[in-house]
């Protein structure tokens, strides 16, 4: 697992408990996507998987989930 899916593991037991808490009629918990501005994005003129993206998260304070 590189770094850039370090967290993967974790979001995958959250949603494995948010699907078991939602059967049982407990709760039900949405994930909320991170606002993202774009900046730059460079393509590569050859043919290949890399590309230079630049970009920052618009809020300082972030809520990734939301629940009842």
């Amino acid at each position: 697992m590189g770094l850039g899916n370090r967290g993967m593991a974790f979001e995958m037991l959250i949603n494995l408990a948010n699907k078991m808490y939602q059967r049982g009629g407990v709760s039900l918990i949405d994930k909320c996507p991170t606002p993202v501005k774009v900046l730059f994005l460079n393509f590569p003129k050859k043919v290949s998987y890399s590309m230079q993206m630049t970009s920052y998260v618009k809020t300082p304070h972030i809520i990734l989930r939301k629940g009842i």
